[in-house]
């Protein structure tokens, strides 16, 4: 929030959509009562206006980061509800040991019944060694968790260098056999299924 936002501290910024304005309104009403139940503060400013300005301002970011020797790396993560907290604590911990990592910074960014995502951005010392050592300290806390590494950002190579096989793998691969068996739709994904 600092970075984009100037503010110290978190926020919350809540965009609100819907079919019906007494639908949307009450629920913006539900998540001022929430902030002002658990001590926060109503900001009168347009943040989500901000941050939708803001937030895609990479390129400036990673100059300013690369010239001063600083990787930075995103890792999503899904898990229920009832262990995001202790996903989101486990895994700052686990970051803050590795050597090289500078800042960890992160947000709940798709909500669904049963839980959501923590998107994950990792700041850390240029170098290979340094973000496998990012990568290791993840796996173990998706394993020791129980949370889902792959969400929406794919599978991908990495994940398979790091032996992480996610149950729900099985049933992608599966699905694909069958609804893509010359692997048009997501060729990538052939190599992926070859080891799972």
């Amino acid at each position: 929030t600092d970075i984009i936002l100037g503010l110290k501290g978190s926020a919350i910024v809540a965009r609100i959509e819907g079919d019906h304005r007494e639908s949307v309104d009450a629920r913006a009403r539900r998540v001022e009562d929430y902030v002002k139940r658990f001590g926060g503060t109503l900001v009168d400013r347009d943040l989500y206006g901000e941050w939708l300005r803001h937030r895609l301002a990479y390129k400036e970011l990673w100059k300013g980061f690369t010239r001063a020797g600083i990787w930075v790396d995103t890792v999503d993560l899904a898990a229920p509800w009832s262990r995001l907290v202790e996903l989101r604590d486990q895994l700052y911990a686990e970051l803050r040991r590795v050597k090289g990592v500078h800042g960890v910074l992160s947000h709940l960014g798709h909500f669904y019944h049963t839980g959501g995502n923590l998107y994950v951005t990792v700041l850390f010392s240029a170098g290979l060694g340094t973000y496998w050592e990012v990568w290791k300290a993840v796996a173990r806390v998706v394993e020791r968790t129980g949370a889902s590494l792959v969400h929406h950002h794919g599978v991908g190579a990495l994940r398979l260098a790091l032996g992480y096989r996610d149950p729900s793998l099985r049933i992608l691969c599966t699905l694909t056999r069958v609804m893509d068996p010359g692997n048009v739709l997501w060729s990538s994904l052939a190599r992926v299924c070859r080891v799972v």
